[in-house]
C-alpha cells in the first residue's frame, strides 16, 4: 500500500518533516537530535532512518549527518504545505 508520496507509513512522513524542520535549524541532523526531537529511543530513529535510506529519501553519512535527498526534500516540504493549509 503506497501513501502520500510514495510513503507508506505516516510516521515517514513525519520523520521527513522533521529532518527538513532541523536541518533549517542546525548545521548538522544528527539520530540523536532527529530521537529527541521526535521523543524516541535512538535505536528507533536509526531505524526509521535505515527505512528512509532504503527508499532514497535520506542519506546518511559520518561527516554531514542525516541529509534528504532531493526526493526526500521535496515530501517533506509537500507535508509541511498541505499541513499549513489544513
Amino acid at each position: 500500500m503506497q501513501t502520500f508520496c510514495g510513503l507508506t507509513t505516516d510516521g515517514m512522513l513525519d520523520y521527513l518533516a522533521a529532518i527538513y524542520k532541523l536541518d533549517c535549524e542546525q548545521e548538522r541532523v544528527t539520530t540523536g537530535g532527529l530521537a529527541v526531537h521526535m521523543h524516541v529511543s535512538a535505536a528507533a530513529a536509526s531505524s526509521m532512518l535505515k527505512r528512509l535510506e532504503e527508499g532514497n529519501f535520506v542519506q546518511r553519512s559520518n561527516a554531514d549527518g542525516i541529509l534528504l535527498t532531493e526526493q526526500g526534500r521535496l515530501a517533506a516540504l509537500q507535508l509541511i504545505r498541505r499541513h499549513r493549509l489544513l
